[in-house]
């Protein structure tokens, strides 16, 4: 009974590369060298990164909440202008975002109502007419990590 064992290709294997394949490995080498020593400029990688990590997380909040938005018929109108709003003040009363926004008082309660139901409101208090909401989601991702 003969026995057969494995033997793997002599290393290291031979490549079959053309010369504009080889030439774009050298410029990507190149490239990397060169964005190795500007990241060592960077005081804070970690800081850094998570800049970029949050603006794209509250880039797929946005477009998640304006798309709930646009499926409200008539009232998307203005709750896309409350919504507008939220994202420079994320913490809000009625009062002041009606004021803020040129709009009555009913119009801007009706619009909270409406985000409150889709989620993307939440009421912070149950003081009765000076009812505060929070853009939560928005808020936890400013504040991850902080």
């Amino acid at each position: 009974m003969a026995y057969q064992s494995f033997r793997p290709a002599p290393l290291p294997p031979v490549l079959d590369m053309e010369e504009e394949m080889i030439q774009t490995l050298v410029q990507a080498a190149k490239a990397l060298v060169v964005l190795n020593t500007l990241s060592s400029n960077i005081p804070n990688m970690n800081l850094f990164v998570s800049m970029y990590v949050r603006k794209e997380a509250l880039s797929l909040l946005h477009d998640r909440s304006m798309a709930v938005i646009d499926g409200m018929g008539r009232a998307a109108k203005t709750a896309k202008a409350l919504f507008a709003y939220l994202e420079q003040n994320p913490i809000i009363d009625i009062g002041k975002t009606a004021e803020a926004l040129k709009l009555s008082f009913s119009i801007v309660s009706g619009a909270v109502k409406r985000l409150e139901e889709k989620g993307i409101l939440v009421q912070t208090n149950n003081v009765g007419r000076n009812r505060v909401f929070a853009y939560q989601e928005y808020l936890d991702i400013l504040r991850k990590d902080t």
